[in-house]
């Protein structure tokens, strides 16, 4: 079948409907066939590319050299609900400007380079700009000191980019900053073409543990994903423009980008608190694609909006799904004939791991592995055999381990949810968050506990539990006290459902708290009964005075 028929397959008319998905498992049991044929239709709908499976990949050109001539936008953004834009020739332009200067400070292919930046034009022109260098590029958000600094260690960059005029707190890695130019001479060179094998990123994946070990991210996985996605999991191209407000940068960035980029198409860098200032923005934007996070539907549930370009929306299949909410929120916003799907996108893999089919309206937890990529369905108890009955963890080739729970239904999954708690598919860094608030005063450990909340889609509640000992600081005070600086010193990310404050202390397994204590304290609530009762507090109180402090 051609590329066409097959993304036709997808599109189904029914909620019943059961697709014919054969070419899906011949591609993933046999991707070099279906990697040819998609590379194929994507000369044939566009300029041609000048990467090829197989052979070096010239990401810049492919994403940003081959579209100028069109004057499309390839980016566009709001300034006081002013859309402003940057064209494919824009970008090239000022990407090559700043690949010239960065160039003549000492910026060479391979070399590893930190953009600290949030969303927007300084962050677009940063990555077509070490793309156009070859360089490995991290992305990480401005963040609190002790979040940035601890991922930074981890990457090691040689070259850090940040916004001068609001510079995160970075330590001595900004003694390793290149500027951002607006303007000047473009680079002589041609863009870079990194081998197949040679990363183009190094990523912090957020739905892998642990959080602090960053990805490589190869080449050829990159472009492919970038490109397959485009095709299959969002259904742009030339002229069309997605959106995905509320999406976590640290999970879809550059993924996301590439894809719109490749595809031809104009990213909508839409943010939740400016579609709630201005609802009339989803509407007045040309959006044919939309992610729906569950902030965007909230929203959009109180206040619908009437997107007459929209062909496609998509959400992540992570997220916890409310049937009855989902069927609000489509009736509200007259999206019943519009095609719905899931995905499942790991930035740091190069793209979607998992997408679906698409029903008119749809809420549904189904799920199908990406077009292309072998994977396998694994038993839940660990032993690395096949799944018995369908049932099982999803793991994506090349990663050896997996945490999606998947079932069979007819030719397609569902989506369950993850082996461990997490939120959503993300992990929360437990780890970072108790040490830091293990450093403040009165406290005497912290530990924190999953508990799971009872909504739809087994959802976790991520609970932190603070040990004060007998230091008397009321419970508000040591909240609040937590709660800013977990802000100030890690982010809002890093903030936990709850803080609970306990007058005790700690059972510890040498010097680390004992979290299968706490959790079990915490969850059959005894250490709510021992922190109430006056025996438990004279016990602490005996045991500051007999050992001190500590």
């Amino acid at each position: 079948m051609e590329i066409p028929a097959l993304v036709q397959s997808l599109d189904l008319s029914r909620e019943d409907d059961v697709p014919s998905l054969g070419w899906l498992a011949e591609s993933c049991a046999s991707p070099d066939p279906f990697w040819s044929d998609l590379f194929a239709f994507a000369c044939e709908k566009g300029p041609p590319l000048r990467s090829r499976p197989g052979n070096p990949q010239d990401l810049y050109h492919d994403a940003i050299s081959r579209h100028v001539a069109a004057g499309r936008p390839a980016f566009v953004w709001y300034e006081r609900s002013a859309p402003r834009s940057l064209s494919f020739s824009a970008i090239d332009a000022r990407a090559s400007a700043c690949a010239a200067v960065w160039a003549q400070r000492g910026a060479k292919a391979g070399a590893p380079i930190a953009l600290v930046l949030p969303l927007g034009p300084a962050f677009v022109v940063a990555l077509a700009a070490a793309l156009r260098l070859g360089l490995c590029v991290s992305i990480l958000e401005p963040a609190g000191e002790h979040a940035l600094v601890a991922r930074l260690l981890a990457l090691a960059p040689a070259h850090v980019v940040f916004d001068p005029d609001d510079p995160p707190p970075l330590g001595d890695f900004d003694k390793l900053a290149l500027p951002l130019v607006e303007g000047g001479p473009a680079l002589r060179a041609p863009p870079y073409a990194y081998a197949p094998d040679e990363p183009c990123a190094r990523l912090f994946s957020p739905l892998r543990a642990p959080v602090l070990v960053p990805v490589d991210l190869p080449a050829a996985p990159a472009l492919e994903n970038a490109l397959r996605d485009a095709v299959f999991a969002y259904r742009i191209g030339p002229g069309d423009a997605l959106a995905a407000p509320g999406f976590m940068m640290q999970q879809h960035m550059p993924a996301l980008l590439l894809s719109t980029w490749l595809a031809g198409a104009t990213f909508h860098h839409l943010k939740i608190s400016e579609i709630e200032e201005d609802p009339s923005l989803l509407e007045k934007a040309p959006i044919t694609t939309l992610g729906v996070s569950p902030a965007l539907a909230a929203h959009l549930r109180g206040r619908p909006a009437r997107l007459s370009r929209l062909r496609h929306a998509f959400r992540s299949v992570d997220e916890p799904l409310d049937w009855v909410v989902h069927n609000d929120f489509v009736k509200k916003n007259e999206l019943a004939r519009v095609l719905v799907g899931n995905v499942l996108v790991d930035a740091a893999s190069g793209g979607c791991l998992l997408f679906s089919t698409r029903r008119p309206g749809s809420s549904s937890a189904r799920a199908l592995p990406a077009p292309g990529r072998p994977y396998a369905l694994l038993d839940a108890g660990g032993s690395g055999e096949p799944a018995v009955g369908g049932t099982g963890i999803f793991v994506p080739s090349p990663e050896k381990e997996g945490f999606f729970i998947l079932a069979k239904l007819g030719t397609e999954f569902l989506y369950g949810s993850t082996l461990l708690p997490r939120r959503a598919a993300r992990v929360y860094p437990a780890s970072e968050v108790t040490a830091r608030v293990s450093m403040l005063p009165g406290v005497a450990g912290a530990a924190v506990v999953p508990v799971p909340t009872g909504e739809p889609g087994a959802g976790w509640a991520f609970v932190l539990l603070v040990f004060t000992g007998a230091s008397g600081a009321s419970d508000k005070e040591v909240q609040s006290l937590v709660s800013r600086t977990i802000r100030a010193d890690l982010g809002e990310d890093f903030l936990p459902e709850r803080v609970d404050v306990f007058p005790l202390h700690p059972r510890r397994v040498g010097q680390e708290v004992d979290l299968d204590w706490c959790h079990r304290q915490y969850s059959s609530g005894t250490l709510l009964r021992k922190a109430g009762s006056p025996v438990f507090r004279d016990l602490t109180s005996l045991r500051a005075q007999l050992l001190g402090d500590a």
